[in-house]
């Protein structure tokens, strides 16, 4: 029985040097390196990026907004050149919503820096017809508010893709940041 258990425990251990010597001689692909990806402007596609629900921000929170592109065609669209991380698919240009503004001004949109991940990998998005894909991302000036219990600041929000293939931006949409 001894001799058994021994027999066991040391094809055990050989198997498994074994399988650490095959994972170690394998290389971890998340997508495309960005230099080999194919980028060519997309041709007679129906897209449309907008901002979601709920855009009242607490400072407590980490600021997070939502961007949804959605395949507006009875066709699929194939995005070559989509970042394996998805928030660095989109740019977030921000204004303040002053109390006289209805509108934002066309000349003072501020673009957001965020820090994208390296290397950027690429990965192919296949939108299906009528499919859509959630964008998320973070504003970072939103946890470093310093707002009144009960009152509010505004602001205007866009996104626009951050891709070569496609030229698409959402339309502003006002977002509230609270303390709650």
């Amino acid at each position: 029985m001894r001799k058994n258990v021994f027999f066991l425990l040391l094809l055990f251990s050989l198997t498994g040097i074994s399988c650490v010597r095959e994972v170690k001689s394998q290389k971890l692909m998340l997508g495309q390196r960005a230099d080999k990806v194919d980028i060519r402007e997309l041709q007679n596609i129906r897209l449309q990026l907008f901002l979601t629900e709920p855009r009242i921000l607490n400072t407590k929170g980490d600021g997070e907004i939502r961007f949804i592109m959605r395949n507006l065609d009875n066709k699929p669209v194939r995005i070559p050149e989509w970042f394996t991380w998805e928030s660095d698919n989109i740019l977030v240009y921000c204004q303040n919503w002053l109390p006289d503004m209805t509108n934002p001004d066309p000349e003072a949109w501020i673009p957001l820096s965020f820090d994208f991940h390296k290397p950027a990998g690429h990965i192919t998005l296949e939108l299906p017809p009528h499919g859509q894909v959630t964008i998320a991302k973070k504003l970072p000036f939103v946890p470093k508010l310093r707002i009144s219990p009960g009152s509010e600041r505004r602001y205007f929000i866009r996104g626009e893709l951050n891709l070569k293939s496609i030229k698409l931006q959402s339309e502003p949409a006002a977002v509230a940041v609270r303390t709650f």
